[in-house]
């Protein structure tokens, strides 16, 4: 049986995970906009290796953006979004019969942002030909958070208020007695 603490592990880690991704993105805005505005990144740490990893390349293309936004400023609100969502479940804090669903919502989230990753990440060996070493750690913290998102879910039961049921058959009515030749 998993007591409190053994079940909040993986909520712990997603949370810490979420901080460092926060940090890391702030790092890669810094970044993007010193590339934009001075062009190049003051930073030493991104002029490591012999060409496999040059962050000016990777944040002075044209792949660095997303609808005309910094994928840097789209990494912090997904971070910020995933620690809204994760803090609710921590907190249990009820928002309209929302905290019920905090994990659930951010599984799926998470699974994007690691898809974006892959595909950044394809983008930088193929396209690109060079790879950010803070891109690699902010993928890194997507999937870290994915992997302690599912421990959490698979090892969490089910919220009371919410049948062992597929989510379309929570709208039917239920049947208190007799059989279902009441209904008609």
């Amino acid at each position: 049986v998993h007591g409190p603490s053994r079940r909040l592990a993986p909520l712990a880690v997603a949370l810490g995970t979420t901080i460092v991704g926060w940090g890391v993105s702030t790092v890669l805005f810094k970044n993007h906009y010193e590339v934009r505005t001075v062009g190049k990144i003051s930073a030493d740490f991104c002029q490591m290796g012999s060409g496999t990893f040059d962050c000016n390349a990777v944040e002075s293309s044209t792949h660095a953006m997303f609808l005309r936004v910094p994928l840097a400023l789209w990494g912090l609100g997904a971070w910020s979004a995933f620690y809204a969502l994760l803090l609710l479940q921590w907190t249990r804090v009820e928002f309209r019969g929302f905290t019920a669903w905090a994990a659930g919502v951010a599984l799926p989230l998470a699974v994007a942002a690691v898809a974006a990753a892959a595909y950044s990440t394809a983008i930088a060996a193929w396209v690109i030909h060079a790879f950010c070493a803070y891109c690699l750690a902010a993928h890194s913290c997507s999937l870290i958070l994915l992997a302690t998102l599912v421990r959490y879910v698979r090892q969490s039961r089910p919220c009371k208020d919410i049948p062992d049921r597929a989510p379309w058959t929570w709208l039917q009515p239920k049947l208190t007695s007799g059989s279902d030749s009441e209904l008609f």
